[in-house]
């Protein structure tokens, strides 16, 4: 005990002036000293005090113990199952939690369990919205949270989200570890093509190379010189008029390039050579996979292609010396130009694989796509024709669908 200090445990009682001296004849006593300590449940536990006089045959020594104030009770704990596994944005999945009690005990007071998600998870009050559950009432011990992961509109296969675990009760709780679930996208691969327009012109068919080369999501623009570092880009022409200018026709036997260049710079007025390049832009943003076959491509002939984020960041730069190329295994692609590292060419035909959110459905972020089954093989329609919960669709309806 401290006695060298006013904050002493130690308090005098003089005879007969002592804060207690009618009470007790003891010349002095501590302040209530308290004493905790954890026990082995069923087990024998045993209590020993010690007291040491400072000089025996002078000075006694007592203990006392406060009426009713010897007593144990059991230490409970709050558990939550870990996720061991993935959860699919949009999957619901139940997450065990309640408070163990040992064996012998009881729950004096019920526990509140407080939620917090991240903005992503919804615990069955909102995204992001807290959730708060009562264990130990009624003698319910355990109880189930459903957690739902939302679409966050990326596609970039699996994130960790969190949720923060607050429990109040009766005594002091220990803290616990905010839980972590990996949460995996829920995407659609979708593959479509424009362009392998007909080679010939026909007045009966006046549309037939823009609807070719046209598709909603898809923007076509170009640009006469692409060395500098913000290159004026403007949209192509599906014409057939003023091909010696950039405003003009940028397509030649159906096969798509940049209009405007001087004959004898390179073999022909609409192919891209020197500083020129063609650009298609995805208002999904999620293109993965690319494939170009290239037009009037000879010998010598090398193809540059800058694949780019939604940010215009470069994400892959390939080259290309045959007509034919294949990019795999990308991620989040909004765009791809094209330009000629030598040589002079064409664009015939693009096809690209696009990653759709299968969450989100119509509407998302005002992007809503209208594709042609045209353009997409046969699975594709018919997986379009299931999402879409319709029936079989003719070849000459529009389907709907919102893109990420």
């Amino acid at each position: 005990m401290r006695q060298d200090t006013i904050q002493s445990d130690f308090i005098y009682n003089p005879v007969g002036t002592g804060p207690t001296a009618s009470q007790t004849r003891a010349d002095g006593y501590s302040k209530i000293l308290h004493f905790t300590g954890n026990i082995i449940p069923g087990a024998e536990n045993v209590l020993r005090f010690e007291v040491n006089d400072v000089r025996d045959g002078l000075l006694d020594s007592g203990i006392l113990i406060a009426g009713g104030s010897f007593t144990g009770h059991s230490v409970s704990e709050v558990f939550i199952d870990p996720v061991a596994r993935p959860i699919g944005e949009g999957e619901h999945r139940a997450i065990n939690f309640g408070v163990k009690v040992p064996v012998g005990g009881h729950l004096d007071t019920p526990y509140s369990v407080t939620f917090h998600p991240t903005a992503a998870l919804d615990l069955g009050a909102g995204a992001g919205q807290d959730v708060t559950r009562t264990i130990g009432r009624d003698g319910q011990l355990t109880d189930t949270l459903i957690v739902t992961p939302q679409s966050d509109g990326a596609n970039l296969g699996s994130r960790y989200e969190t949720i923060g675990v607050e429990v109040r009760g009766d005594g002091p709780l220990p803290a616990l570890a905010p839980l972590v679930i990996e949460v995996e996208d829920r995407l659609v691969a979708i593959a479509r093509s424009i362009g392998s327009a007909p080679a010939r012109f026909n007045r009966a068919q006046p549309d037939a190379w823009h609807d070719a080369w046209t598709a909603n999501g898809i923007h076509i623009t170009h640009t006469a010189d692409a060395s500098g570092r913000t290159p004026l880009y403007s949209a192509v022409n599906f014409g057939t008029a003023n091909p010696k200018l950039l405003s003009g026709s940028d397509i030649l036997n159906g096969d798509l390039g940049v209009s405007g260049q001087a004959r004898g710079d390179a073999g022909g007025i609409q192919d891209i050579a020197g500083k020129e390049a063609l650009r298609f832009e995805f208002d999904t943003h999620s293109v993965s996979d690319v494939t170009l076959d290239f037009a009037r491509f000879e010998r010598g002939d090398v193809a540059r292609i800058e694949l780019r984020d939604a940010a215009d960041n470069i994400v892959d730069t390939r080259t290309s010396s045959t007509a034919h190329i294949t990019v795999t295994g990308l991620h989040d692609v909004a765009s791809v130009t094209i330009s000629a590292m030598s040589g002079a060419f064409m664009v015939h035909n693009l096809s690209v694989t696009e990653h759709v959110d299968a969450l989100l459905g119509p509407g998302l972020g005002g992007h809503v796509v209208e594709l042609d089954p045209r353009v997409f093989a046969a699975n594709d329609t018919g997986m379009l024709t299931h999402l879409l919960g319709g029936g079989a669709h003719d070849s000459s309806m529009m389907l709907q669908m919102a893109f990420v």
